[in-house]
């Protein structure tokens, strides 16, 4: 992950024979800010979610080149809303696992999530999916829409259909290439991940399996004594005598 610079601006000197006038200056922060995007390369779009956005003024490039070099406002709109909507994707799910989302910048070669924080191999992967999920939604909100109202007649909004229905397609297919730079190079590192979460499950079930059982309690009984038909006639008379001789 690259740091971020912070951008120190001089203050202007006075002249050397001591007649300096003030300077006025409005919204010195703002100034500053504007300094930084313009040294950055990226101009600050807004927020989302707390998440800032950012654009390389080379993002034009590549609509045009995305485009074929076509005056096709809609498609390069539609080029931009895709980019974002995969690195939203990623972003949301980087917050989703309580890591910190320094920005999100669009550019001529699409876009980057750039997040800090320590991620586990299978987080990784998650993150890595969060794009092409993202993507995956806007294509099936896309179809829900045109499903309602019909096939689009106005141009533009052709064009908007055709960039989230077809176009996103082969992204989606392009993106998970298994190459690095692509996301296709971390994402499917799920599949060994689950592999491995199911073996130790395997494990822990065996070992439980194997575990000696602790034997059942066992309760003595003892048995009740056995007491002769004679015994119990004399205990009979016994008991009847003490009652006759406690009457009065």
């Amino acid at each position: 992950m690259r740091r971020q610079e912070r951008i120190k601006t001089r203050s202007p000197r006075p002249p050397a024979n001591g007649s300096a006038r003030s300077i006025p200056c409005q919204d010195d922060g703002a100034t500053q800010r504007w300094v930084a995007m313009l040294q950055s390369g990226y101009l600050s779009l807004g927020r989302i979610r707390g998440i800032p956005v950012r654009a390389h003024p080379l993002i034009l490039l590549g609509a045009l080149f995305f485009t074929g070099f076509r005056f096709e406002p809609a498609a390069w709109l539609g080029f931009v809303a895709l980019i974002l909507t995969h690195e939203l994707g990623h972003a949301l799910v980087i917050k989703r696992y309580g890591l910190h989302v320094e920005s999100i910048d669009l550019h001529a070669f699409g876009g980057a999530t750039r997040w800090a924080g320590y991620a586990t191999g299978w987080q990784r992967a998650v993150i890595a999916w969060g794009g092409v999920v993202a993507q995956v939604g806007l294509l099936l909100l896309t179809l829900g829409i045109v499903a309602v109202i019909g096939t689009p007649r106005s141009v533009l909004f052709a064009e908007l259909v055709s960039v989230f229905t077809v176009t996103n397609l082969w992204l989606i297919g392009l993106n998970l290439l298994p190459f690095p730079p692509l996301d296709g190079a971390t994402a499917w590192k799920i599949v060994r991940e689950l592999r491995d979460r199911w073996s130790s499950l395997r494990l822990s079930a065996a070992s439980r399996r194997s575990e000696p059982r602790p034997a059942p309690r066992t309760y003595r009984v003892e048995p009740r004594p056995r007491v002769s038909p004679e015994e119990a006639a004399r205990i009979a008379r016994a008991f009847e005598d003490a009652i006759r001789g406690g009457r009065p």
